[in-house]
């Protein structure tokens, strides 16, 4: 089984009885993580395979490695109407394979397999915010989340080394060392409550509920700037289309929904 050692160390300050401060670092280091590799690769200057009664022969060993360090800067505040946290990470996660089942682009040397995790964003700022007033009874939230560009694989397109696998570098590239756009999503959510006539009813404790707000009016909004965010890249580079997406999350889309409490 992998093996992960943690630390982590934080400051934490109020100011007042309404705000918050708090700063933390904090170190992963994974060991033994699986990962997947040709055993039966033919080295670089022959094509003749270890076994060449067989093609590809997959194993998963326990020889990956992966590190993390983050910086986390988190500001709260709580008021009678405002309720908001901001936080900002400065990070950076380095490892040889972000899946399992990921191959590397020589199975031989292993070289140029370290580099960026799939996941890796080296700056990340969230906002989220709700404001109600009328004694609570309209609200309106937001949550901004917005990053640095995803990595992608710099790929030649070809099958150089022969090992039936189209994951070959040029020559000198890291895995993940494409850098795609930032990523930025906005989403609003709009409330407000209304009093509307309940079923009568005999049981003396629903004649005391008769006076709550019992219909809630909500209207979302994601991505309400309708940025394109992208998912994945061209990442062969001697396409055309190098480092343009090929795939985005969901455009800008309005959700209404009505709910009756009695």
């Amino acid at each position: 089984q992998p093996r992960t050692v943690q630390a982590s160390a934080a400051i934490e300050r109020a100011f007042g009885r309404r705000s918050a401060f708090t700063a933390e670092y904090l170190r992963l280091h994974t060991s033994q993580a699986f990962r997947s590799r040709d055993v039966n690769a033919a080295a670089a200057d022959s094509l003749v395979r270890p076994d060449p009664l067989h093609l590809n022969i997959f194993e998963i060993g326990s020889t990956g490695e992966r590190r993390t360090d983050a910086v986390t800067v988190t500001m709260k505040t709580i008021t009678r109407n405002l309720h908001a946290t901001a936080q900002y990470t400065l990070s950076r996660t380095l490892d040889d394979g972000s899946t399992v089942f990921e191959l590397p682009a020589d199975s031989v040397t292993l070289a140029g397999e370290f580099g960026r995790a799939d996941f890796d964003r080296l700056h990340k700022l969230n906002l989220a915010a709700t404001y109600g007033w009328k004694k609570d009874r309209v609200r309106l939230g937001a949550v901004l989340a917005v990053s640095s560009g995803a990595p992608f694989n710099i790929l030649t397109g070809s099958d150089s080394n022969h090992d039936l696998v189209l994951a070959d570098r040029p020559s000198g590239i890291n895995r993940n060392s494409g850098d795609g756009p930032a990523f930025a999503q906005l989403d609003l959510r709009f409330t407000t409550v209304f009093r509307a006539p309940r079923p009568s009813s005999a049981d003396p404790e629903s004649s005391k509920r008769e006076n709550t707000d019992n219909l809630e009016l909500t209207i979302d909004l994601f991505n309400a700037l309708d940025r394109v965010n992208a998912t994945s890249y061209v990442g062969v580079i001697t396409s055309p289309l190098f480092g343009e997406p090929t795939a985005a999350r969901i455009p800008r889309t309005a959700q209404l929904s009505l709910r009756y409490r009695f």
